[in-house]
């Protein structure tokens, strides 16, 4: 992505950018495979029980650090579990590659992110890379938004972490004047954003709406541009299934 609205956010297949520049990516592979110890690549890749599948498992740890480059990326979506995409960023933010290239900022916005504790198998329960505009009102629809509760509070989460990662500028809320006006929350207003809600000030009415059109301006934009490549459909059925693989693992 280039930037945190609908209209300058670009979308590309990763064979595509590797392809472009195939020289310098396989250079930034064996870079990293310089600069890491395998012991660490082998912690942030996690261990299979097959010798074929950790080796395999570090060589693409390696190639998602030539991936960053690849894309030209300027922002990555995390969720904050994600080891090896850490140690990708990792690497370019120390310098250890090319010049020509600066690490991108990481945004917690997680591609598949809770909507809500419920069912794993409900694929309304969280946000899915290839989930178009449309997603946003129907999976917010549903998830808890309990008034003066800021945790947990997912909509309330996905506010704050789309303004504090710069996918939006400010998240806008309309409001009659009765129920205290229009108001916008950019990132130095993140703490009036949980306090406006924590005293009811701001009504989960108002917050949802809200979330969801800085939703489709941002993330969900991005997420259905890549509709249009061949193999899209499928790759989305399969993150379905892996969404509800991870969250029927953690039960």
């Amino acid at each position: 992505t280039t930037g945190p609205t609908a209209a300058r956010i670009q979308t590309a297949a990763q064979s595509e950018v590797i392809l472009a520049r195939p020289s310098d990516y396989w250079i930034d592979v064996i870079d990293a495979g310089r600069h890491f110890r395998l012991a660490d690549v082998q912690t942030a890749a996690g261990q299979g029980d097959d010798e074929g599948e950790r080796v395999g498992a570090v060589i693409a740890a390696l190639m998602r650090c030539a991936d960053l480059a690849a894309a030209d990326a300027t922002i990555v979506l995390d969720d904050g579990d994600d080891g090896v995409l850490a140690m990708a960023r990792g690497f370019w933010a120390a310098g250890a590659g090319r010049g020509d290239f600066a690490a991108p900022s990481l945004a917690a916005l997680a591609p598949a992110l809770p909507l809500r504790t419920g069912d794993g198998d409900d694929e309304n329960a969280a946000f899915l890379v290839g989930d178009g505009p449309d997603a946003a009102k129907r999976k917010l629809k549903k998830s808890f938004c309990e008034p003066g509760t800021v945790s947990p509070n997912p909509p309330l989460e996905l506010a704050r972490r789309l303004v504090e990662d710069g996918l939006v500028a400010a998240l806008s809320v309309s409001r009659a004047p009765e129920n205290g006006g229009d108001a916008a929350y950019g990132p130095s207003d993140l703490g009036k954003l949980v306090d406006d809600f924590r005293s009811e000030a701001l009504h989960p009415g108002d917050l949802k709406p809200a979330v969801v059109a800085a939703l489709k301006d941002s993330v969900l934009a991005a997420s259905a541009a890549g509709a249009a490549y061949p193999e899209a459909k499928a790759d989305a059925a399969c993150l379905k299934a892996l969404a509800k693989r991870l969250a029927k693992a953690k039960k």
